[in-house]
């Protein structure tokens, strides 16, 4: 967890979603250099983006987006990522491309580390203390079913 996540408590539950997108991230290129099926490695990206980024996304969007102004430099910043994401992510699901795949990959690992090095800490200052509690409070109170793939190509055969 970062050091921001700990002074704002409710950026713990996001931090540690990062973390697992992260190991999403190292999953689907250890699927492309063990020499998955792309088809596979595909599905499991479509399949992450529904049930885990998409829904992550949402959760930041109701909450966090709402304690910054929509022309703040980082925010517009933030927000050009997530349209990056989604337009490979949907030319991603039209065809599944090892090199769209790494691209996609790439881009959502550095997504996650503007966030937690520079956003996430940009935000605990912006916040009173007033506003990271009623964060926190809408924060916990969001929570996303657990869904597991059903085939860890990711591991040596």
């Amino acid at each position: 967890m970062t050091e921001s996540a700990n002074k704002v408590p409710g950026l713990n539950m996001l931090s540690n979603e990062h973390h697992e997108s992260l190991f999403f991230v190292w999953k689907v290129r250890q699927g492309l250099v063990n020499g998955t099926p792309i088809e596979l490695v595909g599905d499991y990206c479509v399949w992450y983006w529904k049930n885990y980024i998409k829904p992550h996304f949402c959760r930041e969007e109701q909450v966090l987006f709402s304690f910054i102004a929509a022309d703040d430099k980082l925010m517009v910043q933030l927000k050009q990522h997530r349209k990056d994401l989604h337009e490979l992510f949907m030319e991603l699901r039209q065809c599944a491309d090892p090199l769209l795949i790494g691209m996609f990959a790439s881009l959502l690992e550095f997504h996650i580390r503007f966030e937690e090095r520079i956003f996430f800490p940009y935000l605990q200052q912006k916040l009173s203390p007033a506003e990271s509690e009623i964060a926190f409070s809408l924060l916990k109170n969001i929570a996303d079913p657990v869904y597991t793939w059903k085939e860890p190509f990711w591991q040596p055969k």
